[in-house]
């Protein structure tokens, strides 16, 4: 049985983003200003998790 869970919030509501680096594999934390709970993206190859990091801290700031 797979199951998943699909949850999204505006750039605008990321307080930050934190990135939690394994040996081979990372978790993102996507830290809520909403008041909602944070989002986790686990299991993620470190090398993807760094360019995804990147990538969401850029549309935070509006550049891009």
């Amino acid at each position: 049985l797979i199951a998943s869970n699909e949850s999204t919030i505006p750039y605008g509501q990321v307080a930050q983003v934190n990135l939690h680096k394994g040996l081979m594999r990372s978790t993102l934390e996507l830290v809520n200003t909403g008041g909602a709970q944070n989002i986790k993206v686990q299991n993620i190859p470190n090398a993807e998790a760094q360019q995804a990091k990147a990538l969401i801290e850029q549309k935070m700031s509006g550049v891009g």
